[in-house]
């Protein structure tokens, strides 16, 4: 959808703003998860040792100049960790590791051309200087096995070379020898004298450099022999393993906790985000709104009640603050016409007028607001009469309370008045409270200017009968409470019992949440959308296209 930036699974939509609202929300379950995965990294840091470092340095050069061209680095590297040097290092350790283990906790590296690096790791710092030694020194050995192989081979092949040409030589003294005698003994101005005489300066000069040949071969024997190959590579150790060290204790407690904590937290707030997608309760007050076909009127803040004293608190001493004086002027004024206003005993709702105030079960703020209503009504001078109609196991103490309040004799003018909680319903106009029916002409000869009928409802079975006798009908509901399909219930039996929800009432709306539920589903759709980044076109408008 054009200028909305979210995600929509199983029919939830949750941008940016909603999932920062969400995550306010369960900011408990942020918290203690994040306390979670500090205890987890803090417990890992403890029981697991540190990584101590331990760092050998060697030097390369290359013997018979040059810079080392003919062995580069990276060759050296692969020796140092290849599996030969790093099964026999690990042998010789106490206790013994295996290739795999030396492979993983050392790290060869050349920072130059010439300087070979090889840090180990190990949880103390004896190991993690031996492990460091015992690779340098078998990468040592290494090399001069190495190199001592190339010679030996050089001088095999210089052996061979001497043996076969001094046999050359020998050969050419012979073929010499005789040449030489066959010219002493002839006619040297002969034809065969001449041709003695030619091959013997010939094969003179394949002797001369036979002989230079095996000059050289034994010059090249000798300096093997004295200074090895001429390339020869040659490591030297610069630096004993340095002493092993690595981060402080207090240092890695912080960075492994906060680590944990990161990850637990995170790991908790996408499991938050992926249950509210999936979350079939609404949450947005139009969406409440929109369920039951009726508006917003106010939200409310509420204090839920937990025990019987806390009940009958608030039923004796509610003063709420400006802001919530005002919802709730706005909410009587929408349900019983100008009660909203400074109230007196002929005002509009004179002569007992009803108004039932319906709550889902197991929504304690709901409730809370709900009897907030009656109380307040009270403090705008109408004499107003509380009657708990539908008893539910979810308002137990509530229940409990108003039997107490309602067993005190109180008179009209002296706060509020509640009736006993009613044991059971029957249709009509009269309801059954105890012993005594108390119908609506009744309610008005005790002089009480408004009656509100709390009605506590099972949302899967809703029980509205008393409803059916009361001149408005408002809803009281909290976020993330009630389905669409709960809500879409209780309008059903609402419209059953000839009513209908003719205001709604938010307790605690979400921060989060932008809307207002101060309107109708097509009043909304009729609006003109606002305009946004992208095309200029709001959601709203899109639809209505």
């Amino acid at each position: 959808m054009p200028g909305w930036t979210g995600v929509c699974v199983s029919g939830a939509v949750i941008d940016l703003r909603s999932g920062a609202a969400l995550l306010r929300r369960g900011w408990r379950v942020l918290v203690v998860a994040g306390a979670t995965g500090l205890v987890l990294g803090g417990g890992y840091t403890l029981v697991m040792p540190p990584s101590l470092r331990s760092t050998t340095l060697l030097l390369l050069s290359t013997s018979g100049g040059g810079q080392g061209s003919s062995r580069p680095i990276d060759t050296q590297v692969a020796i140092a960790t290849s599996f030969g040097v790093s099964r026999a290092a690990g042998e010789s350790l106490h206790p013994a590791l295996s290739a795999e283990q030396v492979t993983k906790q050392v790290t060869v590296d050349a920072p130059t051309d010439q300087l070979l690096r090889i840090e180990a790791t190990a949880g103390r710092a004896a190991d993690a200087e031996a492990l460091s030694y015992a690779v340098a020194d078998y990468y040592l050995a290494t090399v001069r096995d190495t190199t001592r192989s190339i010679g030996e081979d050089l001088m095999t092949d210089l052996r061979g070379r001497q043996s076969g040409l001094e046999k050359q030589v020998a050969g050419l003294q012979t073929e010499i020898d005789a040449a030489a005698a066959r010219v002493r003994s002839g006619n040297p101005n002969s034809v065969d004298g001449r041709r003695d005489a030619q091959l013997l300066a010939s094969l003179r000069a394949g002797q001369a450099d036979l002989s230079l040949q095996l000059d050289k071969v034994k010059d090249q024997m000798v300096s093997s022999q004295t200074q090895g190959p001429s390339s020869q590579i040659t490591a030297t150790l610069i630096q004993k393993p340095s002493p092993a060290g690595g981060p402080s204790l207090a240092w890695r407690l912080l960075v492994d906790g906060s680590a944990g904590a990161g990850a637990v937290a995170g790991a908790a707030a996408v499991a938050l985000l992926v249950r509210a997608r999936r979350d079939p309760r609404l949450r947005r007050r139009d969406d409440l709104a929109d369920a039951v076909g009726s508006h917003v009127v106010a939200a409310v803040r509420s204090e839920p009640a937990a025990s019987v004293a806390a009940w009958s608190s608030l039923l004796d001493h509610y003063e709420p603050d400006p802001v919530d004086a005002w919802a709730l002027r706005q909410t009587l004024r929408e349900a019983v016409p100008r009660t909203g206003r400074a109230a007196s005993r002929d005002s509009a709702v004179s002569g007992g007028r009803a108004v039932s105030v319906v709550v889902v079960s197991g929504d304690p703020r709901g409730l809370a607001v709900a009897v907030r209503v009656a109380v307040f009504a009270t403090s705008l001078g109408l004499r107003t009469r509380l009657v708990p109609a539908v008893r539910d196991d979810a308002a137990a103490s509530l229940w409990a309370a108003c039997a107490e309040r309602a067993a005190t004799p109180r008179e009209p003018d002296h706060g509020l008045l509640v009736a006993s909680p009613v044991e059971d319903t029957t249709s009509g106009d009269e309801t059954t409270t105890g012993d005594e029916t108390t119908t609506d002409d009744e309610i008005a000869d005790q002089q009480v200017d408004l009656t509100v009928v709390l009605l506590v409802v099972d949302a899967s079975e809703p029980d509205v009968a008393p409803a059916a006798g009361t001149a408005a009908t408002v809803l009281v509901v909290s976020p993330g409470t009630a389905t669409q399909a709960d809500l879409a219930r209780l309008a059903v039996a609402l419209d059953a019992a000839g009513r209908r929800v003719d205001a709604v009432v938010v307790a605690d709306p979400d921060a989060g949440d932008t809307t207002t539920g101060g309107h109708r589903l097509g009043e909304r759709l009729r609006r003109a959308g606002r305009p946004v980044r992208l095309n200029g076109t709001s959601p709203a408008a899109g639809a209505r296209s």
